[in-house]
């Protein structure tokens, strides 16, 4: 009998749940009889708009004598469901853009060569110039005076390149009487140039043309441009533990040489025992001298290599052509020590004291102590850290950790000398340059 009551009131409710109460009310039935047939009868109700969420009281009433009992029900929409199809495509690939016709993509920066015409020494990219710059001057030609008479006898065809008076020309000025550049009159002049990334690289080439005029005084030597790495200065006596530098020279009557700074008690004895190479020297080590003659009132082509030895190793190479001829060659050069450490794979301490320390030995010294002595090479440097206050991490190991040197640049360097008055011009003097060329053979991964 109370079934027949609910189902039209239900049914008057459901008309009055258009006007019930908001959507977001919960969906519950809460009935003391829990019976399973009303609550049937409920859910079938459950069928009403999404906006019907009702919220009413029912009163159940029955013409017998049974207690009235009263009913709550709550009843939310049922929750929309709206479904969408999406097509996804991946293409198999992707279309590259159509080709420039113009681009021409530009080559490894391998090879730098200074511009035929330059007005000033831009190119070099020249990173330090110690010294006057007044001795330099970029001109056009040469004077005509300087060359040779026609057909020298001291002359072979291939000592005189084409010259056409056209190209620039770097001019070297050396005062009378003067030495090099740190001295007064200065000499000559100098400066470094890093025109190519090169420190990367294992195997380098630089090559120019040097013009002495016909009634050059050689007086007894003189400096000529070369290849450096490590640091800057190294020359004038310099022990060259931690750079090298590999600069030409004359001697008496125009003769040819390399003038290497390199660790001197690292060389193999080879290098030294050469008939045509001096060692003993307090300053650089004088090689190959002699095989070649620089050309007086013509144009000579030199091209030296550098192949930098494996750190701690005597198999460095050098090379040198004069006028398209190899006149030296050398496969036993040590240009560079391993860093202070040693090599963690043969367990060796010899090596350089980076100049990366410089600013912390002071610091440290109560650390190191004397468990570095530069001028015997002898670390014993991994037991003094174990013990020290030192940690990894800390600045000091932080220098400690660094790569073997490398090639920096161009070192132009040219001058009477020799650091003494005899070696002196005796009267003002000219040289000039041109066709500098320097690359990079081989570029480490």
């Amino acid at each position: 009998m109370a079934l027949m009551v609910i189902f039209p009131l239900l049914t008057f409710a459901e008309i009055l749940s258009t006007l019930a109460a908001p959507a977001s009310a919960p969906s519950t039935l809460s009935s003391p009889y829990n019976d399973p047939l009303l609550v049937a009868a409920v859910d079938s109700l459950l069928i009403s708009p999404a906006s019907h969420s009702p919220a009413f009281i029912l009163p159940l009433s029955s013409q017998s004598e049974e207690p009235t009992e009263t009913v709550t029900i709550t009843i939310s929409a049922p929750p929309t469901t709206v479904t969408d199809t999406i097509t996804l495509s991946t293409p198999t690939s992707t279309p590259s853009p159509p080709a420039d016709p113009g681009f021409d993509p530009e080559p490894e920066d391998t090879q730098w060569s200074a511009p035929p015409s330059m007005p000033d020494l831009t190119p070099f990219k020249i990173s330090s110039f110690p010294g006057s710059k007044t001795n330099l001057q970029i001109l056009t030609g040469i004077p005509a005076q300087a060359s040779a008479l026609p057909s020298p006898q001291s002359l072979t065809l291939n000592d005189i390149l084409e010259w056409d008076n056209s190209t620039s020309v770097i001019q070297a000025f050396y005062p009378a009487n003067s030495i090099n550049p740190a001295q007064d009159p200065q000499g000559g002049a100098q400066f470094y140039a890093s025109p190519l990334p090169v420190s990367r690289a294992r195997n380098v080439s630089l090559s120019y043309n040097v013009f002495f005029p016909v009634d050059f005084a050689w007086a007894l030597a003189g400096k000529l441009p070369g290849i450096y790495g490590g640091h800057t200065a190294c020359s004038g006596g310099d022990e060259a533990l931690d750079c090298f530098s590999t600069r030409l020279m004359w001697r008496e009557g125009g003769l040819g040489e390399l003038y290497l700074y390199a660790p001197k008690d690292k060389q193999t004895p080879a290098l030294c025992a050469d008939s045509q190479s001096t060692c003993d020297s307090a300053y650089g080590l004088s090689i190959g001298r002699g095989s070649f003659t620089w050309a007086a009132g013509g144009w000579t082509s030199v091209t030296q290599t550098v192949y930098l030895n494996t750190p701690g190793q005597q198999d460095g190479q050098f090379t040198l052509d004069v006028n398209g001829e190899r006149v030296i060659e050398r496969n036993d050069v040590f240009y560079r020590d391993v860093p202070l450490g040693g090599d963690p794979a043969t367990g060796d301490g010899d090596g350089y004291l980076d100049p990366a320390l410089s600013g912390l030995w002071e610091v440290h010294e109560g650390v190191l102590g004397d468990a570095v002595h530069t001028d015997q090479h002898e670390w014993s440097l991994k037991d003094t850290l174990q013990t020290g206050p030192t940690k990894t991490g800390t600045p000091l190991q932080q220098a400690l950790e660094v790569e073997p040197i490398g090639f920096i640049g161009i070192f132009f360097s040219t001058f009477f000398g020799g650091h003494e008055a005899k070696y002196a011009t005796p009267t003002d003097q000219y040289v000039w340059f041109n066709g500098f060329t320097m690359s990079n053979n081989d570029v480490l991964a």
